[in-house]
C-alpha cells in the first residue's frame, strides 16, 4: 500500500499572512478559546467547524491537537512547537497546519480522530506522529517525520464491510498498534505498522473471537502502551457476565508481544449493577511512563470514577466518584506524567435546563485518593447530551470525546468541543485551553524553547548524552556539551533519585558515573542541566532507565 505525500501548506503559501486574532478568554487557571482554521500557516483564535478533537504533547514539549470534521471532510491540525503552559501561555498560540488527510475539506477521514506521537526520534529527526481518522469502511492514518509540516496519508483497509471509532499509540519510533470496533463482529481489530505508518497489518483480535462473550459486547476505549515495559493497554467496558444485558464492569486487554496475543484483566471494584452502563462514552487509560502506573477513567452517565495499578493490570484500586461537584459527569479522558495526573470530563450542576462545563480535577500526589475537586472551567453547551452517536438527531454538539495532556512543566492543556456559533447553537467548534498559572501536576524541570527534556540515546538537541546498550555495572561516562546560544551553568546528575555528581561549568562537562554495587532490577539516571539564554533560566532533564544484565551487567533501557 502506497502513501502519497501532502504536504499542507505549499498551495496556500502565497496566502499565508497574519490570522484574525480573536483574543482569549480566561477562567480560573486557564488561557481559552476558539481555534482558527482560515489560515494554514497561521496563529491565532477564530472559528472553525471541527469538533471530537484528540491533543497530545510531545517529548520535544511540542503540542498537537487533532479533530474532525465529519466522514468524507478530514480532519483538521494545530500545532505549538515548544508551546508550554505557564504565565506567558496562550489559547491563541498554536499554529493551524491544516489537512493531514484531506484537501479543501474532502478526503479519506473526517471521522473519529486520535493522535500518537513516537516516544523516540526517527533517524535523528522528529518524533513521528499519527492521526487516525475514521472513513467509514476503513481507517486512514497520515503520519509525519517534520512536526506536522507535511504528512503522507494511508487510507488503511481493513478488510471488512465498516468499522468505527480508531485508537492508535505508538511503541518506538517507527513501530504503531491501531486498534477498531469491527461493527461486523463486535471485537476490537488490532493492526500493527513497523514502518513508521507506510502500511498496517491486521495481527489480532484484543478479544478471544467466539470463545468470550465480551468479543460481541462491549464498548472500546484507547490504547496505551507502557514505553519500559512494552506492555500494551486496551480499555474496553462489558457485562460483568455472559448474561449480562449492560457493559457494567470496566476491562483491560493487555499484550507484551506487540499486540499478537492478549490477555484479559478486568477492574473488580469498577463493577456497577447490572442495570447500569459505563459506556458513557468511552473508558480511558493512561500510563504514567516514569512509574508505569496504569491509571483508567469511566463513567457510569452520573458520576465519573477512576483506578490505577501499580502491577501491570494484576490488580487494582478504585477512587469512588471524582466528579464530586457536579449532578452528571461525562466522556472522562486522564493524563499522568511524573507521579502526578489531571483529569478532565463534561459536569452539569443543573439537572433541569443543564449548562454543561469542562470540569478539570487534578490529582498531584497519584495516589488513587488524591484527586482535589474538580474545577468548573469554561461553559460549552446547554441542553440536554445525546450519548447515542450517529443515531443522533440533535444535542450531540459535544459529540463523544475530549481530551487532556500534560507538558514536562506540569501545565495542562485541554482540547473540548463547544456550541457553534455559541453556547446553545446547533453547531460545534473545537476549543483550546491551557493552565498559565496554579497547582502543576507531574511538574519537571520546564525545557529550554525548542529542546527536548527527554531525547533518545545520544547527542540531540539537548546536547546530553547517555549511553545505551549493556554496559558493565560500574563507571561511565556522561557527555553534555553546549546547545547553541545557551550557556550551561550546571550539571546533576541522580541515580534511583541520590545525586551521586554536580559540576558548575560553562561549555560543556564528562561526568564519570559510577553504577557498581546497585541492587539487581531497575535504576534511573537522571540529569538536569540548568542553562541560560541571556537573563532567562532555564532546566532540561534526560531520564534512562537500565535493568539487570547476566554477569553483572547493566542493560540500559
Amino acid at each position: 500500500m502506497s502513501a502519497a505525500s501532502t504536504a499542507l501548506v505549499a498551495v496556500l503559501a502565497a496566502l499565508i499572512g497574519t490570522a484574525t486574532v480573536a483574543s482569549a478568554s480566561t477562567v480560573g487557571d486557564f488561557s481559552y478559546g476558539q481555534l482558527q482554521d482560515t489560515t494554514p500557516g497561521g496563529t491565532g483564535c477564530g472559528t472553525n467547524a471541527a469538533s471530537e478533537p484528540a491533543i497530545r504533547i510531545s517529548d520535544a514539549g511540542n503540542v498537537f491537537l487533532g479533530s474532525e470534521l465529519g466522514l468524507g471532510q478530514g480532519s483538521e491540525l494545530w500545532r505549538g512547537l515548544g508551546a508550554t503552559g505557564g504565565s506567558g501561555a496562550s489559547a491563541c498560540g498554536l499554529e493551524f497546519r491544516g489537512q493531514p488527510n484531506a484537501s479543501a475539506g474532502a478526503g479519506a477521514g473526517g471521522g473519529d480522530i486520535d493522535l500518537a506521537i513516537a516516544p523516540s526520534r526517527s533517524g535523528g529527526s522528529a518524533f513521528t506522529l499519527y492521526v487516525a481518522s475514521l472513513n467509514g469502511g476503513s481507517v486512514s492514518v497520515a503520519h509525519s517525520t517534520d512536526d506536522g509540516s507535511t504528512f503522507s496519508n494511508v487510507p488503511v483497509q481493513a478488510g471488512i464491510p465498516a468499522d468505527d471509532r480508531p485508537w492508535i499509540a505508538a511503541y518506538d519510533s517507527a513501530s504503531s498498534l491501531l486498534t477498531f470496533a469491527d461493527q461486523t463482529t463486535g471485537d476490537i481489530n488490532v493492526l500493527r505498522s513497523t514502518n513508521g505508518g507506510q502500511t498496517y497489518t491486521q495481527v489480532s483480535q484484543a478479544i478471544p473471537l467466539l470463545t468470550d462473550y465480551r468479543s460481541g459486547s462491549n464498548q472500546l476505549g484507547n490504547l496505551a502502551i507502557d514505553h519500559t515495559s512494552g506492555i500494551v493497554y486496551q480499555s474496553y467496558v462489558a457485562p460483568s457476565t455472559s448474561a449480562g444485558q449492560h457493559p457494567n464492569e470496566y476491562f483491560v486487554a493487555m499484550s507484551s508481544d506487540h499486540g499478537a496475543s492478549w490477555t484479559q484483566s478486568a477492574i473488580p471494584c469498577s463493577t456497577a449493577s447490572a442495570g447500569t452502563g459505563l459506556d458513557h462514552s468511552f473508558p480511558n487509560i493512561t500510563v504514567d511512563q516514569s512509574s508505569g502506573r496504569v491509571w483508567a477513567a469511566w463513567s457510569d452517565d452520573t458520576s465519573v470514577y477512576t483506578a490505577s495499578s501499580d502491577d501491570r493490570g494484576a490488580t487494582w484500586a478504585c477512587s469512588g466518584a471524582v466528579s464530586t461537584t457536579t449532578v452528571r459527569g461525562i466522556f472522562p479522558w486522564i493524563a499522568a506524567r511524573n507521579g502526578g495526573a489531571d483529569l478532565v470530563f463534561y459536569g452539569t450542576p443543573a439537572r433541569t435546563n443543564p449548562t454543561w462545563y469542562v470540569e478539570f480535577a487534578q490529582n498531584p500526589s497519584g495516589q488513587v485518593h488524591g484527586w482535589q475537586a474538580p474545577q468548573q472551567l469554561m461553559p460549552v453547551h446547554t441542553g440536554d447530551v445525546c450519548e447515542q452517536g450517529a443515531n443522533c438527531t440533535s444535542q450531540r454538539q459535544l459529540f463523544e470525546d475530549f481530551g487532556v495532556d500534560i507538558d514536562a512543566g506540569g501545565y495542562a492543556h485541554i482540547a473540548y468541543s463547544h456550541d457553534a456559533p455559541d453556547l446553545g447553537g446547533a453547531g460545534s467548534y473545537t476549543g483550546y485551553a491551557v493552565q498559565v498559572a496554579g497547582e502543576r501536576v507531574g511538574a519537571g524541570p520546564t525545557p529550554a524553547p525548542g529542546a527536548s527534556p527527554s531525547p533518545s540515546p545520544g547527542a540531540g538537541p539537548t546536547g546530553i548524552s547517555l549511553p545505551s546498550g549493556c554496559t558493565h555495572g560500574g563507571p561511565f561516562v556522561i557527555g553534555v556539551r553546549r546547545p547553541p546560544g545557551s550557556r550551561i551553568r550546571s550539571v546533576t546528575v541522580l541515580v534511583n533519585g541520590h545525586r551521586v555528581a554536580h559540576r558548575n561549568q560553562r561549555h560543556g562537562s564528562r561526568l564519570r558515573i559510577e553504577l557498581s554495587g546497585l541492587p539487581s532490577g531497575t535504576s534511573r539516571v537522571r540529569v538536569v542541566v540548568k542553562l541560560s539564554h541571556g537573563r532567562r533560566h532555564r532546566k532540561l532533564t534526560t531520564t534512562r532507565t537500565y535493568h539487570s544484565c547476566p554477569a553483572g551487567t547493566t542493560r540500559s533501557g
